[in-house]
């Protein structure tokens, strides 16, 4: 018995097992070079995330003192990522809480005490949140802080990113900016 075999145009021809590895190992390496790189940006992005979700939190409570006619203060819970927002009406004397406490950074970030670093008034800290201190907006927008600004450190957990950590500045005026 002949068999008849039909004559195969170049543009019918199928892929060859070398050319098909050849493109698995190509994939492959791309993949090695790129998916590092892109964990590191995915990480840093949380990081930015966070300082942004936190610095319109403080802008907000900020907002909130002086739309609400009372004292408005940040609570922060050292070396985690949880923080509080409670307002009083008796000038400090109760605190209560300012929307949904507590308030969390990403799982990836949090709050660092740096001894000296942080210069926001204690005044009404009882020590029960921790050892950094609280921020205090006044019914004017006047941030309660020593030597004319506070600042407080976010730090990621991850070190190979680009960035480890933010600062975030709070002035006695009350203006809040992240470096």
């Amino acid at each position: 018995m002949r068999i008849i075999r039909r004559q195969v145009s170049p543009k019918e021809r199928g892929y060859s097992l070398i050319e098909m590895l050849v493109v698995v190992a190509i994939v492959g390496i791309l993949a090695l070079v790129t998916v590092p790189n892109f964990m590191s940006m995915y990480r840093s992005s949380k990081l930015k995330t966070s300082m942004r979700q936190f610095t319109n939190h403080v802008r907000a409570a900020r907002q909130s003192a002086v739309t609400r006619a009372t004292l408005v203060r940040i609570a922060f819970v050292n070396n985690s990522r949880l923080y509080y927002i409670f307002q009083s009406e008796d000038q400090g004397t109760t605190w209560d809480p300012l929307g949904t406490n507590p308030k969390y950074l990403d799982e990836t970030v949090f709050f660092e005490n740096s001894t000296g670093a942080t210069k926001f008034s204690d005044a009404v800290d009882d020590g029960g949140l921790g050892d950094l201190p609280d921020i205090i907006f006044d019914r004017t927008g006047v941030a309660r802080v020593s030597g004319g600004s506070g600042v407080l450190k976010i730090k990621s957990t991850f070190e190979d990113i680009g960035r480890t950590e933010f600062t975030v500045n709070v002035r006695s005026s009350g203006a809040v900016n992240a470096q």
